[in-house]
Order: structure tokens, then sequence, then C-alpha cells
């Protein structure tokens, strides 16, 4: 009787430990940066976070905290409210590069579940694929810009043309491959590259009336 109530007792602190922590890992274990598996430097050992996601989980590194209700809170900026996550849907712990075996540089981390039915193409393999647009796209700025029977008025255009995309997908590039640390800093790129997009539409445009004319 009495190690039955031992054993109740201690199922009942192991589940309270586990609904109100939301470990991504257990002790002794970290995540890895840009990898979502829990690590064991002493034996080098991953297995994978056992928060289960419909895509690739969001990492935010501040500007969150946990309610009373275990509901990670999402500070996302003074003009947007806070964003509620509820207790399924994310888990904090620490992260750390692979080098760090003694774990003495590990930074607090929550995982969050994007709010996405499905994902169709990765994120990564988006960025990849940019990253070879911006290649070719320099390779056309430089062609244009070496060959001077290349260097009129639609050869200096189309530099301008493919300079401003250039600078967008580069852009685009970051946003896709970064891990997000800083909504702010999210925002600030989006806007950055949606001016860079708008001179992109100006130079289309004028390339085209050249054309035309």
């Amino acid at each position: 009787m009495g190690l039955n109530c031992v054993q109740t007792l201690f199922c009942l602190v192991l589940v309270r430990y586990v609904l109100a922590e939301r470990k991504c890992c257990p002790p002794g274990q970290v995540l890895l940066m840009r990898k979502d598996v829990c690590w064991e430097p002493k034996t080098n050992v991953t297995e994978p976070v056992p928060l289960k996601c419909k895509m690739r989980p969001i990492r935010f590194i501040k500007n969150y905290y946990v309610n009373d209700k275990n509901e990670l809170k999402l500070h996302l900026g003074e003009d947007f409210p806070d964003e509620t996550v509820t207790d399924n849907s994310y888990c904090i712990g620490n992260h750390t590069t692979i080098r760090d075996v003694n774990m003495s540089n590990t930074k607090a981390v929550a995982l969050v579940c994007a709010d996405q039915e499905e994902e169709i193409i990765d994120d990564k393999i988006l960025g990849y694929t940019m990253i070879v647009s911006v290649i070719f796209l320099v390779m056309t700025i430089l062609v244009y810009s070496f060959l001077p029977e290349l260097r009129d008025v639609q050869g200096k255009s189309i530099i301008n043309f493919c300079t401003s995309l250039a600078f967008g997908l580069g852009v685009l590039v970051i946003m896709k491959l970064m891990v997000y640390n800083d909504m702010g800093w999210c925002a600030v790129r989006g806007k950055y590259n949606g001016a860079i997009f708008l001179m992109f539409i100006f130079v289309k445009c004028a390339i085209t009336y050249y054309l035309s004319a």
C-alpha cells in the first residue's frame, strides 16, 4: 500500500514537472542551433525534440514569457498585442553550438510551432534557389558593365534592374535562412525589401517604355 502511494506521488510530481516546464530537452541536454534536436555533450548523442509540429518550429530568444496558465506569450512589438501560444505548441530550453561541450555559452530559447497547415516548399530550399538567382543576376550585371557596346541607355537600365532585383532577393535569402531572433528586425527587413521591389518595378517600367518607344 505504501509503495503504491509512493509511485502515485512520483507520477504526479513527474506529470506536474512536464506540464509546468514544457522543456524541450531532458536535464543535461541542450538544443543545437539551427537543428531541432537535443544534444548530450558528454556522449555526443542527439535525439529529436519531442515537440510535434507540422512544419519546422520558429525560435525566439527574447520577448517571451510563460503565464500562470502555462501559455507562452510572445511580445511582437509595441504596435501589436501579445501573441498567445498554447501549452502543446511550444517548448522552452537552452541552445548552443556543437563546439560548446561544457555548455558555458548557452542561451534561453523558445520553440514555437508555426500556425500553418502545411509547408509546400521548405524555406531553406527557397533560400538556396534565390542564392542561385542572385549569382546569375550578378553575372548579368558584370557582363553589361564590362562590355562597352552594351552600356547604352537600355544596358544601364538593365544593370539597375538586375541590381535592384539582386538586392531584393538577397534580403529574402537572409529572411529565409536566418533564425528569427527579433521580430522587430524581421519587420525592418520586410519593409526594406518592399522598397527594393518598388525600385525594381519602376526600373522595369522604364525598360518597357524604352523598348516600346
